[in-house]
C-alpha cells in the first residue's frame, strides 16, 4: 500500500490502482465533484474500487447533529463544504462507476456516510 499526498484538483493521482480511499477530504472539491470523480475513475484498474467516508447531511441539512455543529462555523462565513447525503454516490454514478453502495456508519465523529463505487471490469 502507498499513500499519495497532494491536491486532487491540480496534482496527478496516477493510475493502475485497485483501490482508492478518501476520508473526509473531498469537501473542498464540492463544486467540481464530477471532474474529480472522473479523475479517480480513470485512475482505477478495471474492477477497481473507490471508497469515500464523509459527512452526509439529512433532513434539510439539520442532521446529523454532530455534522451540523461541525459545519456551523464555515456556514457563518458563507462557505458551504457539507455534503447532502447521496451527493458523492450520485457523482460516482454520473461519471461511469458500474455500481455504488452507500450506508451510514456510526463513528467517533458521529454518523458518517460510506460510499463504495466499483469500476466495470
Amino acid at each position: 500500500m502507498d499513500v499519495l499526498g497532494g491536491d486532487y484538483s491540480h496534482d496527478s493521482i496516477g493510475d493502475g490502482y485497485d483501490l482508492v480511499w478518501a476520508c473526509a477530504t473531498l469537501n473542498f472539491y464540492k463544486n467540481d465533484m464530477d471532474s474529480l470523480m472522473k479523475k479517480i475513475h480513470s485512475a482505477l484498474n478495471p474492477g477497481g474500487v473507490f471508497v469515500s467516508l464523509h459527512d452526509g447531511l439529512t433532513s434539510e441539512r439539520t442532521k446529523p447533529y454532530e455534522m451540523v455543529l461541525h459545519m456551523f462555523s464555515s456556514a457563518l462565513m458563507r462557505q458551504n463544504f457539507g455534503f447532502d447525503q447521496g451527493f458523492i454516490a450520485d457523482s460516482m454514478l454520473r461519471v461511469g462507476f458500474k455500481s455504488v453502495r452507500s450506508r451510514t456508519l456510526i463513528t467517533t465523529m458521529g454518523p458518517m456516510d460510506l460510499d463504495i463505487g466499483r469500476k466495470a471490469k
